[in-house]
């Protein structure tokens, strides 16, 4: 149970931790801790923007390929997304969008 931290007006959970090493992989983002980029600026943050921004484009796909029932073009982009996922560490939605062949 969360506790109310009155003098520093924050909540102070162990489950907040919990939940969130349950969904996000936090050692698979500080193996990119050391890379840059060709500019200098924070490769794992350029992933994670790329991802935060074509992930609902993808979804978008998904929907329009279930209704055209269009498969391969389904499972090629639930895979992108799987891969994407999992690569960022975020292993429990890569597990989601597994298909079965």
């Amino acid at each position: 149970m969360a506790d109310l931290d009155i003098e520093n007006n924050s909540f102070i959970s162990d489950s907040i931790a919990d939940v969130t090493n349950q969904v996000l992989d936090v050692e698979v983002l500080k193996a990119f801790e050391k890379v840059k980029s060709a500019d200098g600026s924070d490769f794992v943050i350029e992933l994670i923007d790329l991802y935060l921004h074509g992930t609902p484009q993808r979804i978008q796909a998904i929907r329009e390929a279930a209704v055209q029932k269009a498969w391969v073009l389904l499972k090629r982009t639930a895979h992108t997304i799987k891969g994407s996922s999992s690569t960022l560490g975020i292993h429990r939605v890569g597990k989601t969008w597994k298909l079965q062949a």
